[in-house]
């Protein structure tokens, strides 16, 4: 019992700390856009990019579900529908998941064989069948059996845009270039700009009012069709104001509601009513979709009015008839999903290289960078590290090398140096503060005041275009040569290790890891991994291993000296016997290649993905909601931390008390309990090497406080 109420105080009197209910898998993802709206009656669903977004219509409580949390099967969401049983059915690329609230069904759709194209929509009939597309062909499905409609017996070519469903048994399918189409389940018809009065052939959406009539979204105007008759509005003849009308639908009073670029505009078949940025308190006036709930609310997809190659926010906005509320997309600040490099600070901040900038997330909170960086930098960060005086610095590839005190940024030209770019592949630090940039030109030194770019005209390096770096207990800068293979240098001698004079399998190499017993551990192109412990070479692929591709990426080292490896086919773990294999099917990966792997001190794999952002995976449990810090409370000092064999744990307290040391593991279960007698000043020298490698919490119950610590055993 008093081992439990220890337990408890430690818990209490630190951050919560990870235990088995806690999950496995996490994934952060940008939500980058959303592609459609679905109600429910009780839920709004978005489908983004990220994965999909349920927004609680009487609470406004949002829940982001992606591959990691879910049974969703991708995390790209084209299109939601709701069924006649308020079933929500889901689409992505090439499959059609059922979710009830609890269960998820995943169904594959049968290929078409068109070439694929988007957007692909989703619409439930009024016999609750399915229809989709790919592209210009469509499939429906009615819960057992799929059709196909191919696209020689279809009246159009072109692809399609929006499906709806009418109340009457009806599919309408607008298309880009081909008008409109509507089939009844035996006939086929088409209305296009040649044969009837619709304004235009390329239909953005489709709604249907209380009278059957079906209103139009074209980028020249709005129409009306009640089944013989056309009508337009445009910015000539009606109070609308933008001819670009992007999306409609029709609330329960019967009212239209139409985004616009130019805001959101409500008709009553007799008046206009626009809000706009100017107007009413919506955030961005391009409405790119809308919906209405059982409530009266109109929720509105609403897009920054900025160029799209500076990467507009999308926001999701709910509109009551008085107030603007608006909901994130995604559940982090990354500005992208393609992931090219993650680090982690000492202090447990997580550093994350994106196709669009930098971001950071310390466990509470997140911050994007992107709209920080010089203008000089392309935003795609290719490799992250931090100096000792808390400065953190980025390669970009075509930007150069910038640096960040957390205020200011200094970005360095390249060019300046006689590069011919500005591209920059990897970058580390030494003990010495000073900057190894590996360049397509060159190897590129600068300590704080002097740059030198080491080339085959002034050194022994044989290349120009360096790939990786890494760095000894020697300071021993290993390096990555395109195409040449690995290269070592020791401030003075250069030693070239190829497919001619050494093990190494191929010289194309794309990551170097070095670990605790300086063992080179090399990733290759497509032969695999590879060991080198100054002596013998070791190769590991698909051949002679486990290793699911040879293809392989990234490495990482983590506590108890196991490599976990990112390759083109899912994620690995290594021991040194035994493989343990991470991928799309068997886990909660959402995507097979893998760009880089940060390990933090929670023994957290964070994992970075070409197009799925960051996933965490931890055997144990994800730790939630830690503060990532060694100082938990500077009343008790231990050092040195980390540590393999002996540290010092200190702390003085005001009086004298009967004090006991607990050792507890990341899980909260006590390890040891070390009496420590009467006393009010402690000075205890821990052997670590009875404790196996991993984080553990030190903990110190006096009368008036708790004094915890931190420590890592190595």
């Amino acid at each position: 019992m008093k081992k439990l109420v220890y337990l408890l105080l430690v818990m209490t009197g630190t951050a919560i700390i990870a235990h088995s209910q806690n999950p496995q898998w996490q994934n952060y993802t940008d939500g980058a856009n959303i592609n459609d709206l679905a109600n429910d009656g009780t839920n709004i669903f978005a489908a983004t990019r990220g994965g999909l977004l349920q927004v609680n219509i009487s609470t406004g409580e949002t829940t982001y579900f992606n591959v990691s949390n879910s049974g969703l099967p991708d995390n790209d969401i084209n299109s939601v529908a709701i069924d006649t049983n308020g079933i929500l059915w889901i689409r992505t690329f090439d499959e059609l998941t059922m979710y009830d609230g609890n269960d998820w069904t995943v169904y594959n759709i049968p290929y078409t064989g068109s070439s694929y194209s988007y957007p692909v929509r989703l619409a439930v009939d009024s016999d609750g069948v399915i229809w989709s597309n790919f592209g210009n062909e469509i499939v429906s499905f009615n819960g057992a059996d799929w059709t196909t409609y191919y696209s020689d017996k279809l009246p159009f070519s072109r692809s399609i845009i929006t499906i709806s469903a009418d109340d009457n048994g009806s599919i309408w399918f607008g298309t880009w270039g081909d008008g409109l189409a509507s089939y009844d389940g035996n006939e086929w018809l088409l209305y296009d700009t040649i044969n009837s009065g619709i304004p235009e052939n390329n239909i953005f959406s489709l709604s249907f009012d209380q009278s059957g009539n079906i209103w139009i979204d074209t980028f020249i105007g709005l129409a009306k069709f009640d089944g013989s008759t056309w009508q337009e509005f445009n910015t000539e003849n009606s109070d609308i104001p933008s001819d670009a009308v992007i999306s409609v639908t029709v609330d329960n009073n019967d009212i239209k509601w139409i985004g616009t670029a130019d805001g959101l505009v409500s008709f009553d078949d007799v008046s206009w009513t626009i809000y706009n940025t100017s107007n009413s308190g919506i955030t961005y006036n391009k409405v790119d979709d809308c919906i209405s709930d059982n409530s009266g609310n109109i929720w509105s997809v609403i897009i920054e009015d900025i160029n799209w190659s500076e990467h507009p926010e999308y926001l999701l906005t709910r509109f009551d008839g008085l107030n603007w509320t608006d909901y994130d997309i995604s559940n982090s600040e990354l500005p992208r999903n393609s992931i090219s490099s993650i680090a982690i600070e000492e202090d447990g901040t997580k550093w994350f290289g994106t196709s669009s900038g930098p971001a950071s997330y310390d466990g509470e909170n997140w911050a994007n960078l992107e709209a920080l960086i010089p203008d000089v930098l392309h935003n795609h960060v290719t490799d992250i590290a931090f100096d000792s005086k808390g400065n953190k610095w980025f390669a970009d590839w075509n930007g150069g090398i910038s640096k960040y005190n957390d205020t200011i940024w200094v970005e360095y030209d390249l060019l300046d140096l006689g590069l011919s770019n500005r591209q920059v592949g990897s970058l580390a630090i030494d003990k010495f503060d000073r900057k190894w940039i590996g360049a397509v030109g060159g190897l590129v030194l600068y300590d704080d005041i002097d740059w030198f770019v080491y080339t085959p005209s002034n050194s022994g390096i044989p290349g120009k275009d360096v790939d990786a770096i890494d760095i000894d207990k020697n300071e021993t800068i290993w390096i990555a040569i395109d195409d040449m293979g690995l290269v070592s240098f020791d401030g003075n001698n250069w030693t070239v290790y190829n497919t001619s004079n050494s093990g190494l399998p191929e010289n194309r190499i794309t990551s170097i890891l070095i670990d605790e017993n300086d063992i080179i551990w090399i990733t290759t192109y497509n032969k695999g991994l590879v060991s080198f412990d100054g002596i013998n070479w070791t190769i590991y692929n698909t051949e002679n291993s486990e290793i699911p591709s040879n293809m392989v990426l990234s490495i990482a080292n983590d506590n108890n000296g196991t490599k976990w490896i990112g390759t083109t086919n899912g994620m690995a773990s290594f021991d040194g016997d035994v493989w343990n294999i991470f991928n799309t099917e068997n886990s909660r990966l959402p995507c097979s290649i893998i760009r880089d792997i940060a390990i933090d001190e929670y023994d957290s794999k964070w994992i970075a993905t070409t197009q799925d952002g960051v996933v965490v995976f931890n055997t144990n449990g994800i730790p939630q909601n830690v503060q990532e810090s060694f100082s938990l409370n500077k009343s008790i000092k231990i050092y040195p931390n980390p540590s393999s064999d002996f540290t010092n744990v200190s702390f003085e307290t005001k009086n004298k008390n009967e004090l006991t040391l607990y050792i507890f593991n990341i899980q909260g279960q006590l390890i040891r309990s070390i009496p420590l007698g009467v006393v009010n000043k402690v000075n205890y020298n821990l052997n670590c090497s009875e404790l196996t490698k991993g984080l553990y919490v030190i903990s110190v119950n006096t009368r008036n406080n708790i004094l915890t610590q931190k420590l890592l055993v190595k």
